[in-house]
């Protein structure tokens, strides 16, 4: 979870985990067992994917 924590947040002090985790629970039980069972999967979140698409410049 660390590792898609820096890939979408561009870095991931310990801090920014903790954030980024209460973030994923707060998305719910099945996003959150989704991400624990495979942190990569998260990237089809609809929020990671605009996050994604400003840090590119294309919104």
């Amino acid at each position: 979870m660390w590792a898609a924590a820096y890939l979408i947040g561009g870095g991931c002090s310990d801090d920014s985990l903790m954030g980024f985790r209460a973030g994923v629970i707060g998305l719910g039980r099945v996003w959150f067992e989704w991400v624990a069972a495979d942190p990569d999967g998260l990237a089809a979140h609809p929020l990671v994917l605009r996050a994604a698409a400003a840090r590119d410049g294309a919104l």
